[in-house]
């Protein structure tokens, strides 16, 4: 499973199409009805049937943010008879008060998606995307977004080539993926 974030680019059918054969199963790409300079540029593309998908461009944005459906779009993907609940989302991106706040509205407007969709306690969710939230410079605000998110960091995580990303894994990587508490945690992919 991939979830792509700001595929713009005048390529991106012939992208996308390529992508299909290794990644058959796609999400309708994340827009909304009506007019806008670009859409959400946010697609989820797997190896495993996506059964269910939903999207939600979000209301507020700031500066050139406005010009592009930002929001999150969600695919339930089943592998091996198990559920995967995968939100692919990119929020603001500014790290203006504004922005900030911004944010950690679209966080709380993910949350809600999820919980609308009466997703089981004991099936995977997996939050992932451009979340733009700066660790190093914000600590406080990358708390919030785990707790907006009622998420937690991986701690291990098996890459399909089997090798294990451990705790020490990047900054980057733990910014852009987290499970949420109450569900089970993802071993595998």
């Amino acid at each position: 499973m991939l979830a792509l974030q700001e595929v713009f680019a005048s390529g991106r059918d012939a992208f996308l199409r390529e992508l299909a054969k290794e990644y058959p199963y796609q999400t309708k790409m994340l827009d909304k009805e009506g007019i806008n300079v670009y859409d959400g540029g946010v697609i989820i593309v797997s190896r495993y049937p996506i059964v269910n998908e939903a999207q939600y461009v979000f209301p507020d944005c700031s500066g050139t943010d406005c010009f592009a459906n930002k929001g999150v779009n969600y695919a339930e993907i089943i592998k091996g008879g198990e559920a995967y609940h995968v939100f692919a989302t990119h929020t603001a991106s500014f790290d203006t008060d504004t922005a900030r706040a911004y944010r950690q509205k679209q966080f709380q407007q993910m949350k809600a998606l999820a919980h609308s969709l009466n997703i089981p306690s004991y099936e995977t969710v997996v939050y992932s995307g451009d979340f733009n939230v700066n660790k190093r410079k914000f600590p406080d605000d990358y708390q919030q977004m785990i707790a907006n998110l009622s998420a937690n960091e991986p701690h291990i995580l098996v890459t399909p080539n089997r090798h294990l990303i451990r705790a020490s894994m990047t900054l980057r990587v733990k910014r852009y993926l987290v499970a949420r508490m109450s569900n089970t945690s993802i071993t595998s992919w």
